[in-house]
């Protein structure tokens, strides 16, 4: 069988991924009927570690870098707790590093994990920086985690974007809802593009109000919340929309926030559904209607395709999005009975 892999192992011997990974690198205890299963698994199917790879580098160091923009943003959070999971059943530690959506700090991080000749790299990248990522990832595997920056050939692991914009767009005008109000920020970053793009072909094809004043631009900050300030002028100074779809999670709790601060209700005054939901969402009140997406399946394959690379057991780049669901409660006008969830 050509192109043998773990996951080719795993699967014969019955065992998972992790335990043929600690088999092969001697990372953890296995016992020995377990281990000999592997080995027989391994040798019934021309298994070949590819140790060749790996001596090309200077040093294995079992270690994986993880760069994320916000780590107060409870999304990548979770990222990063399925990253440490996952890297840990495949016997690798990792050292988390959070950028704070800083170019320079992300430049600063990124070096010292290359000094530190780690065995590869998880991020969540910025979007500056491309002549050292580049540089880096010619002898150390990178994988984008959420973001993606398309003029650079590296691994990719997000979300359908475009399909979690278009498809929250659908239900609202399934709703009835004509003038929909786009609440954003980081326009730069890939994740937003995409999900800007959905929302604009949306307009298009539903026929929706198409107004510029219904692009709600802000600046945001997990820190000092600056994005109330301009969420409160907006809605203080422009027609009411109908409703407001919102980029991320972080601006969907800011929302909230001010439309209790002036005394609007939601879904009464304005209709609310946020992408990337939380934990809290239905302590909310309103109970938040958002786009569910799994950080657990981002973080674990993530890791896997990054373990991988390290093993020489990957060929050509992978660009992979996961699905999503949206999850209809109380806040975008929509609930009857139970929480409902939309494929």
């Amino acid at each position: 069988m050509a192109n043998v892999t773990m996951k080719d192992v795993a699967q014969k011997a019955g065992v998972s991924i992790s335990t043929v990974s600690h088999v092969v690198n001697n990372t953890r205890f296995v016992d020995a009927a377990t281990r000999e299963r592997v080995e027989a698994a391994m040798e019934e199917l021309s298994y070949v570690p590819n140790f060749l790879a790996r001596s090309l580098r200077k040093k294995t160091t079992h270690t994986l870098g993880i760069i994320v923009s916000d780590i107060g943003n409870s999304f990548f959070t979770d990222i990063v707790k399925a990253c440490e999971d996952e890297a840990y059943k495949l016997g690798y530690n990792t050292i988390l590093c959070n950028s704070e959506e800083n170019p320079e700090k992300e430049r600063m991080y990124l070096n010292v994990l290359h000094q530190r000749q780690i065995d590869g790299i998880i991020m969540a990248p910025t979007g500056g920086n491309l002549d050292l990522i580049k540089e880096i990832n010619t002898n150390t595997p990178i994988v984008f985690v959420d973001r993606d920056i398309e003029s650079l050939n590296i691994d990719y692991v997000g979300i359908k974007n475009f399909e979690a914009a278009y498809e929250s767009m659908k239900h609202l005008f399934d709703l009835g809802h004509k003038r929909i109000a786009l609440l954003y920020s980081y326009e730069h970053i890939s994740s937003t593009q995409e999900r800007m793009k959905g929302y604009h072909q949306a307009i298009k094809d539903f026929n929706l109000v198409d107004d510029d004043s219904l692009l709600i631009k802000v600046k945001a900050s997990s820190k000092t919340h600056e994005s109330r300030e301009y969420i409160r002028a907006y809605l203080k100074n422009n027609e009411r929309p109908d409703c407001i779809l919102v980029i991320n999670n972080m601006l969907t709790i800011e929302l909230i926030s001010v439309l209790k601060e002036l005394g609007l209700a939601s879904p009464q005054d304005i209709a609310v559904i946020g992408i990337t939901d939380f934990y809290w969402c239905w302590a909310f009140e309103p109970a938040l209607s958002m786009v569910h997406v799994s950080q657990n399946d981002l973080g674990m394959r993530a890791v896997d395709l990054l373990v991988e690379n390290i093993n020489g057991e990957k060929k050509g780049i992978t660009k992979e999005r996961i699905d999503f669901k949206l999850i209809i409660r109380d806040s975008c006008g929509a609930m009857k009975g139970p929480v409902r969830i939309i494929e």
